[in-house]
Parts: C-alpha cells; sequence; structure tokens
C-alpha cells in the first residue's frame, strides 16, 4: 500500500520545500512573464500569466519611467525565474508519486499565503494536509484527490489592519468561489464553493472551520 521514496528523492524533495519556504511572495497562476505595452504614447510594465482555469490575464505594474514600478518589475522577474526553477523539480517529483495539488487548491492557498494566515496562526487540515505529510515522510499511497480546502483557526488571527477578508481573498484568487449561506441567515458565511455550472468535472469547496463560542449554542448529537 505504501511506498517509500529513495533518500536522494526524499533529500530533493527537502531541498526543494525549503527553497519553496524562503519565497518573499507566492505568484498567482502561471510564473508568467513581465513585458511592457504602450498605451498612449506612455509605456507601462504588466505581469502576464494564466490563472487555474488556462485564462490569460494582464496585471497592471506601473509606468516604465516611475522608479517604484521598475523595481516592481524587477522582483517580479526574480520570482518568476525563482516559480520557474521550483515547479520544473516539482513536476519531476510530481512523476515520482509525491502529491501535488490542483491548480484551483493552488490559487487559494497562494492568496491565503501571501495574506499572511498561516503565519498567524491558521491551519491547512483534510486531505491536503495529509497528502503534504506523506511528502515529509517521503512515502507514498498512489492517488490522493479531494475537492475541498479545509481552513481551521484555533483562535483569532493577528492579522495586519489592511488585510482583506477571508471572502475577499478568496475572490482574489480568481477561482470562482461563492458563499454558501450558513445556517443562520445572519452569520458571516464560512463556507465557499463553486457553483455546479461552473465547477466542470471537479467540485470545490472551501471551509473555514473555527471553534464555537460559549454563547453560540449547544451543539446537537
Amino acid at each position: 500500500l505504501f511506498q517509500r521514496y529513495p533518500m536522494p528523492v526524499q533529500t530533493a524533495y527537502s531541498d526543494l520545500k525549503q527553497r519553496a519556504f524562503d519565497q518573499r511572495e507566492l505568484l498567482l497562476g502561471s510564473p508568467g512573464s513581465v513585458s511592457e505595452r504602450v498605451q498612449s504614447g506612455r509605456r507601462y510594465f504588466f505581469r502576464q500569466f494564466y490563472d487555474s482555469a488556462a485564462k490569460k490575464w494582464s496585471e497592471y505594474i506601473g509606468p516604465t519611467d516611475d522608479v517604484a514600478a521598475v523595481q516592481r518589475a524587477n522582483e517580479l522577474r526574480e520570482l518568476i525565474g525563482d516559480a520557474e526553477a521550483l515547479a520544473k523539480e516539482a513536476q519531476l517529483l510530481t512523476r515520482l508519486g509525491y502529491v501535488d495539488v490542483d491548480g484551483r487548491t493552488q490559487a487559494v492557498l497562494v492568496m491565503l499565503a501571501n495574506a499572511g494566515l498561516f503565519r498567524a496562526g491558521a491551519l491547512l487540515i483534510g486531505s491536503h494536509a495529509y497528502g503534504a505529510n506523506l511528502n515529509d515522510l517521503g512515502v507514498g499511497i498512489g492517488a490522493l484527490t479531494t475537492d475541498d480546502v479545509d481552513i481551521v483557526r484555533a483562535a483569532r488571527l493577528d492579522l495586519a489592519r489592511d488585510t482583506p477578508s477571508f471572502e475577499k481573498l478568496l475572490q482574489m484568487s480568481r477561482v470562482p468561489l461563492f458563499a454558501v449561506p450558513a445556517f443562520d441567515r445572519r452569520a458571516t458565511s464560512t463556507s465557499f464553493a463553486v457553483p455546479p455550472r461552473l465547477a466542470g468535472k471537479r467540485k470545490m469547496r472551501v471551509d473555514l472551520i473555527a471553534p464555537v463560542s460559549k454563547e453560540a449554542g449547544v451543539p446537537v448529537s
């Protein structure tokens, strides 16, 4: 049932994981490229990339004669180079049996990570966490698929004041996730799903799981 990967392969994974952790920022979608475009006689930087649905996007950076825009364009070029190198090595490990995630899951996790949720104490649980643990242990079990992304927090997350809401972060992932109404219609929704008409062959649901306060009620058994 389980297979253990050779030690050189496990070492390659550990090195890849450390380099991935060392990234200052994660890129949404494919690594893409930084290009210049002329509009109304002025040149601008754009990052072009494909999202999880293979739709092409052009992300505005700024004018090519603006110091901050030039700095950001150079930063993005470095991030793109790093992301391309990491993705190439990750593909090799995936072919050997290491667990990866689909594009939509990756997009959601990228936005949550960039916003600092995991550094603040949020945890990924469920099948995706199980897959990550298998990778860390250097063992494989064959196909492992799930359509759910479960995020848990034990307490209120200490985030920057300007951090977008959980729902807004999901919107920024460009995955078509919509709020699932809570049992109490007055409560803020903590579950989001891709509508059936947009889901394709695989559905997707994202749940933010938090502890229930004493005032929230008594669990039903």
